[in-house]
């Protein structure tokens, strides 16, 4: 799909913090109400 990887960098930077932050908050267990 992508032949640069050099084009993934910015998918990385964008997504690895935020695949983080949605593993940390679906392992914190916190009250919706």
């Amino acid at each position: 799909m992508f032949d640069n990887p050099g084009a993934l960098l910015p998918i990385w930077i964008i997504g690895a913090p935020l695949v983080a932050a949605t593993i940390d908050l679906a392992r914190t267990p916190r009250p919706y109400r």
